[in-house]
């Protein structure tokens, strides 16, 4: 009699993450059952309950598997714009994983702001080294970065739905890059409009 296959705690939660990844985006965690990730490990439940004591404690574990994944798109290397790479690493998330993207279950609200934070601060610091916005403001720069962050999530969840076919990633590049451009060019009108009205003025 061959010996039984063993499986690790990675085993069971890729297993766990795959089971969610690949059910209908009306489903969520409902579908996360010992069972269910039993069969995709082609065992029984033993593996499940011998590392986690719930499946609610399984479910976390998922979770964090989901944000790792949106993290490492984002941190990838597009172009050479580290801004940018971070809205490509977006849209292509939702291209690539429509249920992830989609599903609030895996970004709970204190979630969602943690990596909001995240994305920002790294936004603004990139912003900050930009030579394109030198003179602008802080108060400026804090909206240019909020107005991306709105753009790139409204291109992510029209690629997410499949409403503009599928793009390429030279096509989501020119896209975000065309809008980075018009936010930039309007910041900095509005910077040198102040500028110029001081001037008169002073």
């Amino acid at each position: 009699m061959p010996p039984k296959k063993q499986f690790s705690r990675d085993d069971v939660v890729r297993s766990a993450f795959e089971v969610v990844q690949q059910v209908g985006i009306d489903q969520g965690l409902k579908v996360l059952t010992a069972r269910r990730v039993a069969e995709r490990l082609g065992a029984s439940t033993a593996p499940v309950y011998s590392y986690f004591e719930s499946m609610a404690e399984l479910s976390r574990e998922v979770v964090k598997n989901a944000r790792a994944l949106y993290l490492e798109y984002i941190s990838r290397s597009y172009t050479d714009q580290p801004l940018l790479n971070m809205g490509v690493g977006t849209v292509l998330f939702a291209r690539e994983q429509p249920e992830l993207f989609l599903r609030s279950m895996f970004f709970e609200k204190d979630e969602i702001r943690d990596i909001a934070r995240t994305l920002q601060a790294a936004f603004q610091k990139s912003v900050a080294r930009d030579p394109r916005l030198a003179g602008l403001s802080r108060g400026q720069i804090e909206t240019l970065v909020s107005q991306m962050w709105i753009f790139t999530q409204g291109l992510a969840a029209l690629v997410c739905f499949d409403l503009l076919g599928k793009m390429s990633l030279e096509s989501i590049v020119d896209t975000l890059s065309a809008g980075a451009e018009a936010f930039i060019d309007a910041a900095r009108k509005e910077a040198y409009g102040k500028q110029d009205r001081r001037q008169r003025h002073g």
